[in-house]
């Protein structure tokens, strides 16, 4: 039903049950990132998230099963639609929301927000998924302490300014503008900062100021929040969860708010 550079992904059934699941197979090259990938899944539990069933390993093969969804993904979406009203982005939106707070509520940073990473299923529930980008908080801060540089891999449209500068981390505050990103694209059908040119998307990304969405004020306010140019000016989750363009949805579970992970990484 896919496939990436490294891996395939079929259709599969769990046996004596009418219960589908996704089954991706890896090449064996990419042992270390599959079982990071796995370790950080397994610790994640929430309906905005692609659940982690186990994986296996064969000959030849790395296997991993996860929670089948039907509906594709968001980037295939775009593709049909173009583009989507602002409503429909904001209720799409609270589900980005709700299950990235659940992922840094335990202490990981996504580092890969991408409407390509966001499954939808038969429900219109939407999941974050691909998590072979992600970081532990605790890694991140134990690489800077012996003066190690943390990946910083990512995809450039959706990648925060300070990721192009030497010394840039993956954050909280990079996964938000991230976030920023994916909300523009899914209300206009671009990312706000594009180009064929690396060079010239990053002197966007560093430089340029984002174009309207020409979507409503509220909006155009987050927008503006999310897409600060320094990560510490960026708005942090508690305003997120508060601003005015939700109305009365309020992403998020409060118990992922209140972590003390918000207060102690950005």
């Amino acid at each position: 039903i896919g496939h990436g550079k490294f891996s395939k992904v079929y259709k599969g059934r769990k046996k004596f049950t009418i219960r589908f699941v996704a089954v991706k197979s890896f090449e064996k090259s990419r042992r270390e990132k599959v079982l990071t990938e796995a370790e950080i899944l397994s610790k994640l539990s929430h309906p905005n998230v692609l659940g982690f069933v186990n994986m296996y390993e064969t000959r030849n093969h790395l296997w991993a099963i996860f929670e089948y969804c039907a509906g594709g993904d968001l980037l295939r979406l775009l593709k049909q639609d173009g583009s989507l009203p602002e409503n429909q982005v904001r209720i799409f939106g609270g589900d980005i929301c709700a299950g990235l707070l659940h992922v840094h509520s335990r202490g990981i940073v996504y580092a890969d927000l991408k409407p390509a990473n966001i499954l939808f299923d038969e429900n219109e529930t939407l999941k974050l998924c691909d998590f072979g980008q992600a970081q532990r908080v605790e890694a991140i801060e134990r690489a800077l302490a012996e003066g190690r540089q943390p990946p910083r891999k990512g995809s450039p449209q959706y990648m925060a300014p300070e990721l192009f500068l030497e010394g840039g981390i993956h954050s909280f505050a990079s996964d938000l503008w991230s976030l920023g990103c994916v909300l523009f694209e899914l209300l206009t059908g671009a990312p706000p900062f594009s180009s064929v040119s690396h060079q010239q998307l990053q002197h966007l990304v560093l430089s340029a100021e984002p174009p309207p969405a020409k979507a409503s004020l509220d909006f155009e306010d987050l927008k503006a929040q999310l897409l600060r140019k320094s990560p510490v000016e960026r708005v942090v989750w508690p305003d997120l969860r508060l601003h005015s363009w939700w109305g009365s949805l309020s992403p998020g579970d409060s118990r992922d708010a209140a972590s003390h992970f918000h207060s102690r990484y950005r």
